[in-house]
């Protein structure tokens, strides 16, 4: 398929599946003459038309004399014509032969298709079309989506009749419930154009005439008369979140449906439409509205939180104001880059400028310009550092795993997927935090610690919460104990190993034939994880613990012992070279990722004891 698609001659105005951006191209060419045939003015009557199960009708006996008449090889020809003849399916038991249809799956099925549908236009007179710079512009095709050209409805009757008598010999016919037609006229003395009736027919069917206030779309995008139109997407928008909100479901779903569903299914109309760079942000305004909703994040949730990438510590909200621009740019270069004249003119006609501006404008976000998506992502992750409750988040760019449940929570319940998110952010409400909108004295610590009242405070120094702090490790120490034993450690948990007239007690230790190691395990605040790396190592190292850690396990003086402490941050990070080293004894993203998300649980019930006030024991 891809060696006979090179020298395959398709039509000259069909873009369906070949190597270019078709869609770009052919609603570029489309808007172009529309708003040349307006502002030059010039005349011009065009048909959207609808081909009813293209795919499905279309002769076989075409789809290979067409492949021969654009120049298939012998060898070629032989196949297809085994290949079709094979074609059967059982209806109730009974073999029925398939004499329509292309084949799905096939590569070459496009292919054929393409040269069959040139066959069945070739009908229609050619000349008939559209002159622009030069070009006559008889039709514009994608795949079985056409768009039909003429100067006036006489010559564009004439045109259907050709193309319905084509498209019958092929074994296609045209839908005229679903086409539409309209007449732009120009008026030389007042050189200005109008819209006017365009009664047309096909089969004895009159088309569908559109107004002066009807839109159609091609290809996904809505035009009228006069080119592109502007759609009112922001209610659009709003229903959609509106139902999303509605729907039975959990907070991850509604978050995974928005990023993977719902915001996708908007960009295609809005890269290829006409739309304001105002009204894209006014659309990310909504759907960070809606997400701070789902999430129950209060209204001063950074928005850099809510569009750094997860792997940054953010959410990973696409951003429209940036997402729709760039990808508006890279399409109008494919189109200005066209083989086809037509399509570059089309482009640049005057009365189409403003869209090539609108695209060729700088990307702002703040008081930056943006050059390319990695200038966003830097640009959200630096806001999301600087901001006060994003500071601590440049520890998860470290740390692959920690951002893994976030990413795909499907084990993870909803309650602790909403608390875990705003743990994360540091949106769980404290004194300080509150003051930057009270502007209150009182910050201290309720538990008469004389600090203030921090996240950092409550989940790593507080009195009040030192009995969980120390369920937490424990519960991350059992945890990773019951992993290592499952990848067949031989795991010792919390031996007593003397040290003068007192001991150290690791919390794991494993053992084996080539060597010994030391996993210690930590929680600590993000600015802190290096510095406690590096004490833990310092803690089991000495001379003393190690030879006396050896007898202990029976070893020879001078076998290997290695340390690897485990530090997590209180927000759920992980250290990188403790990632890199549990990776090495045989953990999964899946099990890190487990382990991270323990801390997280560990981390709420210390904030859920101090907001009670209770420091006494927690259950598990």
């Amino acid at each position: 398929a891809q060696r006979w698609s090179r020298l395959c001659p398709t039509a000259r105005f069909q873009f369906g599946f070949q190597e270019r951006d078709g869609t770009a191209e052919a609603t570029s060419l489309l808007h172009g003459i529309l708003r040349h045939a307006v502002s030059a003015p010039r005349s011009i009557a065009v048909a959207v038309l609808d081909v009813a199960k293209a795919f499905d009708s279309v002769n076989h006996g075409t789809l290979l004399r067409a492949a021969e008449a654009n120049g298939a090889p012998p060898l070629l020809l032989r196949l297809l014509a085994s290949s079709y003849s094979r074609t059967t399916t059982f209806i109730l038991g009974t073999e029925v032969r398939c004499q329509r249809g292309v084949r799905q799956g096939d590569p070459l099925s496009p292919l054929l298709f393409n040269c069959a549908l040139s066959e069945a236009i070739n009908y229609s007179d050619r000349q008939l079309g559209f002159d622009l710079a030069g070009t006559t512009v008889d039709s514009i095709a994608y795949a079985d989506d056409l768009v039909l050209f003429a100067e006036s409805p006489l010559r564009l009757q004439q045109r259907l009749d050709g193309l319905a008598n084509g498209l019958s010999l092929a074994g296609m016919v045209l839908n005229s419930a679903k086409c539409a037609s309209f007449y732009v006229q120009a008026l030389g003395k007042e050189k200005s154009a109008c819209l006017h009736p365009c009664e047309v027919s096909i089969g004895g069917s009159v088309l569908r005439s559109l107004g002066p206030l009807d839109t159609f779309k091609y290809l996904g995008v809505p035009f009228s008369y006069r080119g592109k139109v502007t759609v009112g997407h922001r209610p659009i928008l709003a229903g959609m979140l509106d139902e999303l909100s509605r729907a039975p479901l959990k907070p991850q779903q509604r978050v995974s449906l928005l990023k993977r569903h719902l915001l996708p299914s908007i960009l295609h109309e809005l890269i290829l439409g006409a739309v304001h760079r105002n009204t894209l942000k006014r659309l990310d305004t909504q759907v960070r509205q809606s997400v701070r909703r789902w999430l129950r994040l209060p209204s001063d949730t950074p928005a850099a939180f809510l569009h750094a990438p997860v792997n940054d510590g953010g959410l990973g909200v696409p951003c429209l104001a940036v997402l729709v621009p760039f990808a508006k740019r890279r399409r109008l270069d494919s189109v200005l880059a066209s083989k086809e004249p037509a399509v570059r003119a089309a482009a640049t006609v005057p009365s189409a400028l403003s869209g090539v501006r609108l695209a060729a404008q700088p990307v702002r976000l703040g008081h930056s310009v943006l050059a390319s998506k990695e200038d966003a992502r830097v640009y959200w992750k630096s806001a999301l550092y600087s901001s006060a409750d994003g500071r601590p988040l440049a520890a998860f760019a470290k740390s692959a795993c920690a951002s893994y449940w976030l990413s795909s929570p499907v084990r993870v319940f909803p309650w602790l997927y909403l608390r875990g998110i705003q743990l994360r952010a540091g949106v769980l409400s404290t004194k300080s935090r509150r003051n930057r909108r009270t502007g209150s004295t009182d910050i201290l610590c309720r538990g008469q610690c004389g600090q203030p009242e921090t996240l950092f405070h409550i989940l790593q120094c507080c009195q009040l919460t030192h009995q969980a702090r120390v369920w937490r490790h424990n519960q991350v120490m059992k945890l990773l104990a019951s992993k290592l034993v499952k990848r067949g450690h031989e795991v010792l948990v919390e031996p007593h190993i003397p040290e003068g007239q007192t001991y150290r007690k690791p919390d794991i230790v494993l053992c084996a034939e080539s060597g010994i190691t030391v996993v210690d395990i930590a929680v600590a605040g993000e600015d802190l994880m290096e510095t406690v790396y590096a004490g833990k190592i310092r803690h089991y190292s000495t001379v003393e613990v190690q030879d006396n850690l050896r007898r202990i396990l029976g070893r020879p003086v001078g076998f290997p012992i290695a340390h690897e402490p485990a530090i997590f941050s209180s927000r759920g990070a992980l250290h990188p070279r403790s990632e890199a080293r549990l990776r090495l004894l045989g953990l999964s993203t899946l099990d890190l990722s487990d382990l991270c998300l323990t801390v997280v649980r560990g981390s709420l019930k210390a904030y859920d004891v101090y907001m009670r006030g209770a420091g006494g024991r927690v259950s598990g």
